[in-house]
C-alpha cells in the first residue's frame, strides 16, 4: 500500500497510507469556504468553478487538508492566506486542475469509430 510523508500544522512530521487518511475525518465543505476556494483559483489561475464542480472540490483538497492534519476547508483557506509556501500554493491549484490533456487519450473511443 502507498504510504506518505505527511507534516500537520503543529510541524510534526508523520507517515500515513493514503486509505486511512481519507477514512479519518468527513470534511464538508459550506458555501462560503466554496466561494473562497472558487476566489482564490479564479485569482491564482483563471480557472471558474461553478456550483457542479462542489464534489470535485471537496474531493480533490480533501486529501490536501487530511495530509496537513487540517480538519475544515476553513482551516485550510487560512492556512494558504497565512502560512503556504509557494510549493503548497502549487499543490493546491494541481489538485484542481487536470494536467492530462492528450487528444488520443480515449483511444478506445475512435477504435469504435473505426468500426
Amino acid at each position: 500500500m502507498a504510504r506518505c510523508k505527511a507534516q500537520g500544522v503543529s510541524g510534526r512530521w508523520f507517515f500515513k497510507d493514503h486509505v486511512s487518511i481519507m477514512a479519518e475525518i468527513n470534511i464538508t465543505l459550506s458555501d462560503i469556504e466554496f466561494n473562497k476556494i472558487r476566489d482564490r483559483i479564479y485569482k491564482i489561475a483563471g480557472i471558474s468553478l461553478g456550483e457542479a464542480k462542489r464534489t470535485l472540490v471537496v474531493s480533490r483538497l480533501s486529501k490536501l487538508l487530511k495530509l496537513l492534519g487540517l480538519y475544515s476547508f476553513n482551516e485550510y483557506v487560512d492556512f494558504l492566506d497565512h502560512k503556504a509556501s509557494a510549493k503548497e500554493q502549487q499543490e493546491f491549484v494541481n489538485a484542481l486542475t487536470t494536467n492530462l490533456t492528450r487528444f488520443y487519450r480515449e483511444n478506445h473511443h475512435f477504435e469504435h469509430l473505426v468500426k
